[in-house]
């Protein structure tokens, strides 16, 4: 995870997104993230020590600025989102057994 580390966040926030608005076209354009729209996010990877924040505005994933307060954090290990990610677990499964953590703010 070193070589994450030495990367600021504010990148690894923009590189996300890029991923995130490729990856999720069909969620987007059918209105299944609608709820996102203006809402802030952090997703905090321990292991990794990163803390990525990104809000939905126009129909798509953008970084967001960090004066702006998440209205949730989901923090987990980087294995567990890459579990996610890759749909070889469900969010259900990872929140249940708390591999994945919510905090609302």
């Amino acid at each position: 995870t070193l070589p994450l580390r030495v990367i600021p966040d504010s990148l690894h926030s923009r590189i996300v997104v890029k991923c995130l608005n490729h990856i999720f076209v069909p969620l987007i354009q059918s209105g299944e993230l609608d709820f996102l729209q203006h809402r802030s996010v952090c997703i905090r990877v321990k292991d990794a020590q990163l803390s990525l924040r990104l809000m939905m505005a126009d129909q798509r994933f953008t970084p967001c600025i960090n004066t702006l307060a998440p209205e949730v954090t989901i923090s987990g290990e980087f294995y567990d989102f890459l579990m996610l990610a890759t749909r070889q677990e469900d969010s259900d499964t990872l929140f249940f057994q708390r591999r994945l953590r919510r905090q609302l703010w």
